[in-house]
């Protein structure tokens, strides 16, 4: 009785099953950290966005109520981007290579702020500018860091409002487009995210 002849795989067989193999974990391993670092970026995109919302609806409130912050921003006379209010006409661009510097900011006179509640005198709020105790690059995402009693100076990580006078609608109200900005370092890409938008209020 003859034993029918057996054949194995081949070195050369085994080799291409074990590249194939090797090739099909690193496209899926590369696929799913993609995928982690897009659902990273909706995340801090999504906060981000939350915060410049906050931003924004504090101006508009501060504005509609006339509350004294409002006077901080556009000043008491009629000259603007004097000492007494934050008006500059030199709005930072959400363009480069590096989310910018407070030296940047310091540098140029953007005139750059941001606004928080004050927590020991309700109805009232802080304007704060930027400097090297109220501003830090963004850790994780660019966000306010509100005061508390334990830590009472408010601090801003990647986000600065401006204000610019805009067009004169009708030659008596005065326009003003307050810029909210946010830039901060993000997985899977070299590049820094930026988030901006502009708020458009009216003088009375």
């Amino acid at each position: 009785m003859y034993r029918r002849a057996e054949s194995g795989d081949t070195i050369v067989e085994m080799v291409m099953a074990f590249a194939i193999f090797s090739f099909a974990v690193v496209v899926t391993m590369s696929l799913m950290n993609k995928g982690i670092a897009l659902s990273q970026q909706s995340l801090e995109v999504s906060q981000v966005r939350q915060q410049m919302d906050s931003q924004a609806e504090l101006v508009r409130y501060i504005h509609d109520t006339r509350n004294v912050a409002w006077t901080a921003l556009v000043g008491t006379d009629a000259t603007p981007g004097n000492g007494d209010d934050r008006i500059t006409t030199n709005i930072m661009p959400l363009t480069g290579t590096t989310c910018p510097t407070l030296a940047t900011f310091v540098s140029a006179a953007y005139r750059p702020f941001f606004i928080t509640p004050n927590p020991a005198a309700p109805g009232t709020f802080t304007v704060s500018s930027l400097n090297a105790t109220s501003y830090t690059p963004a850790s994780t995402y660019a966000k306010v860091v509100y005061p508390t009693s334990a830590a009472p100076t408010p601090v801003s990580q990647g986000v600065w409002l401006q204000i610019a006078l805009a067009e004169d609608q009708n030659g008596t109200l005065p326009a003003y487009d307050v810029y909210v900005h946010g830039c901060w370092a993000t997985a899977g890409q070299t590049l820094p995210m930026t988030l901006g938008t502009i708020v458009r209020l009216y003088g009375k």
